[in-house]
């Protein structure tokens, strides 16, 4: 047989665990509004991607043995071929790169980013009506254990 005071206990404890799993949801919905688009995504990874490949590249074929041949034979005109290679690269990427920001920030900061910002504000309202919610059942709990 449960004493008073277990079963007082025990409802405190069952809305506890009610506010954790409703809070646990919401910081879930939360995270999945945050996340970024699929689309972006890509975009951004294969630009990062090829920041670090391009260069790479150009180097492996700096260092080929036909290359060095190259270079011993006409330094300069070899070495400015290799370096102007290796600014239209950056500049391709700069190019991508500014490309891929105006698509963002234009999908980012027009209504998408207005919706994510109201949820986020909902799931936050949702958060604190739940805790307060909560708080004022286990205080009524206490009260009525009390009296």
């Amino acid at each position: 047989m449960a004493t008073p005071t277990k079963t007082y206990v025990d409802k405190i404890v069952e809305n506890q665990n009610k506010l954790f799993n409703t809070l646990s949801h919401y910081a879930n919905e939360a995270v999945d509004t945050m996340v970024p688009d699929q689309a972006h995504t890509e975009k951004a990874t294969a630009i990062a991607q090829a920041l670090v490949q391009q260069p790479m590249e150009l180097m492996e074929e700096m260092t080929k043995q036909e290359t060095m041949e190259k270079f011993q034979q006409d330094f300069w005109g070899n070495y400015q071929a290799l370096t102007t290679k290796s600014m239209q690269n950056y500049m391709d990427l700069y190019q991508q790169s500014f490309q891929y920001m105006q698509a963002f920030m234009g999908s980012a900061m027009g209504g998408q980013q207005q919706e994510k910002t109201r949820k986020l504000n909902d799931i936050m309202q949702q958060c604190m009506k739940a805790w307060m919610d909560t708080t004022a059942e286990n205080a009524r709990i206490v009260q009525e254990y009390f009296n």
